[in-house]
């Protein structure tokens, strides 16, 4: 198995944590609701199975949807802060950019430079 990362291990615990507090809520839930029965002789009870299994599967559905909204959020805070951290360095080597190539113009404009080029001065000499 492969090991998760410090973030997936804290998405994993958060999910688990998210339905297991759902399922102690649906058995409160359940204990707590009075039993409904059905009014037709002989249900056997498939009523009460019925909108349980419903209940279930909408407060599972729910649970879906509030932590796929919260890992897209995350998602999104995470590629902000990318976003930010990047155009922090672009700017950053834009900066030094400018600095070097300041430097590179005072250099060339330089009289007396001896770099083996021909300038004004040493043509008038």
């Amino acid at each position: 198995m492969a090991q998760l990362t410090a973030e997936e291990r804290a998405v994993r615990e958060e999910l688990l944590e998210a339905k297991h507090k759902e399922f102690l809520r649906a058995v409160s839930t359940s204990h707590s609701l009075p039993n409904q029965q059905s009014s037709t002789a002989g249900a056997g009870g498939t009523t009460n199975q019925k909108l349980r299994m419903a209940e279930d599967h909408e407060a599972e559905r729910l649970l879906k949807m509030r932590l796929a909204a919260e890992l897209a959020a995350r998602e999104k805070r995470a590629q902000s802060v990318l976003d930010e951290k990047a155009s922090i360095l672009a700017n950053r080597q834009q900066k030094k950019k400018a600095k070097r190539a300041k430097k590179e113009s005072a250099k060339k404009s330089k009289p007396g430079d001896d770099d083996g080029g021909s300038s004004s001065d040493e043509l008038s000499a």
